[in-house]
Parts: C-alpha cells; sequence; structure tokens
C-alpha cells in the first residue's frame, strides 16, 4: 500500500513494490490539495497502474529514482519549487529516457513548449486540466506502453525463433522437440523435408558462399 505524507510525498520503504498492476506512475506537484486529488481520483487498476505515487516537487521525485523506484510514466507540473518540471524531466530523459513524461503547465508562451518538446515529451497540457482531458492523457499514455511492451516481446520472439534456426541448421534435433519450438516461435513447416539456403558472410575478406541443406 501506498501512502501519501505531507505534501503528497510516498512514504519510503513500500515504494519499490509491485502491486501486481503493469505499469507504475509517478505524479509530481508542487500543490499539495491538486496533487492529493489527482491521486484519488486516478483509478490505477482501471488503467493497469500500480497506485500512483506522489511527489511534491522534483527533487523528491529525483530521490525517489535514486531509491530505485523508475516509474513507466510521469506526470508533472511545470513549477514546483527546488526543481521545476522541466529540470526533472531533462533528468529523466537523461537517466531513464524511456519513461513517458506529461507536463501540466500555466504558462502558453511557446519557449516552455519548445523546451518540453526538444527533451521528446509524451504530452504538454495547459491547466487547467479537467478530469476528461487527465482520463484522455492516461488513456494515451496506456496505449503507447502497451505498444512498446508488444515491440520488445515481438523482437524478443523474433530472436528466440533466429537462435532456434541456428540451433537446428547445426546439427540434429529430436523430431518432437523440433515440432514443439515451430509452435512456440509461430514457424510453419510446409512439410515432411524442407530446402534450407544457408548464407555465410565473411565481412573481411568480402567473400559469399552458399550450402544447401535437406532437414527432415
Amino acid at each position: 500500500k501506498y501512502t501519501i505524507g505531507a505534501g503528497g510525498r510516498c512514504c519510503a520503504g513500500e515504494c519499490g513494490k509491485r502491486s501486481g498492476a503493469i505499469y507504475r506512475m509517478v505524479l509530481a506537484n508542487g500543490e499539495p490539495e491538486v496533487l492529493e486529488s489527482m491521486i484519488r481520483n486516478i483509478d490505477g487498476a482501471k488503467y493497469g497502474l500500480d497506485p500512483p505515487v506522489g511527489c511534491k516537487d522534483g527533487q523528491e521525485s529525483i530521490d525517489l529514482l535514486e531509491q530505485g523506484y523508475v516509474p513507466h510514466a510521469l506526470i508533472t507540473d511545470i513549477s514546483m519549487p527546488l526543481v521545476d518540471g522541466l529540470e526533472l524531466t531533462r533528468y529523466i530523459k537523461e537517466h531513464h529516457e524511456d519513461t513517458l513524461v506529461a507536463i501540466l503547465s500555466g504558462y502558453d508562451e511557446f519557449s516552455y513548449a519548445q523546451r518540453a518538446l526538444k527533451m521528446q515529451v509524451h504530452d504538454y497540457l495547459l491547466k487547467p486540466v479537467t478530469p476528461m482531458r487527465l482520463i484522455k492523457l492516461l488513456e494515451q499514455m496506456r496505449e503507447e506502453l502497451s505498444r512498446r511492451q508488444f515491440s520488445e516481446s515481438e523482437d524478443a520472439l523474433r530472436i528466440a525463433a533466429s537462435n532456434f534456426l541456428n540451433r537446428l541448421l547445426a546439427g540434429e534435433m529430436d523430431e518432437e522437440v523440433v515440432d514443439e519450438k515451430l509452435r512456440c516461435y509461430k514457424l510453419a513447416r510446409p512439410g515432411a523435408f524442407c530446402l534450407v539456403a544457408v548464407l555465410d558472410v565473411d565481412a573481411a575478406a568480402g567473400a559469399e558462399s552458399t550450402t544447401v541443406q535437406d532437414v527432415k
């Protein structure tokens, strides 16, 4: 369970523990009432989130990160004491570039938005932010995190399948094991026999050789 202390800070100790949800989120806001309202009204389970962790300024957020709690997503106010939202975003991007960052700002000057965009923030919202706009932001962040997770899973599957094929070509494998791996890696075997071409590229010599094997 996460608890919020003075100023909305997450009390230590429990911060590194997962509650079974998929994604971790940190909320940084210098206004305690706003921070507590956001924490209270964000239904983490609905968006695949652990209970959001609140910090009352950028420095507390950085302290949290240095303690090992790295969020998948951060929603930060731009105006906070000690370390503001832009400085916090810069720190996040330097140390945990995959973290999605959304900035809430009361400044409509282009220079602020320009600085945020240069740091590749996920979104830059002008206050006041309505509950519906916050819900839309959470949905967009969840969709992006899910897309990334799916992409990483697909990449891992392709690498595993490639390693399996290399082992298959290196020598004989039990047919039952081969069939199981083919199903696991979503590879189709068109028939009892396959014609396999192996291309071996010698980058140093610039030579190429091709061998053909029948694999049963």
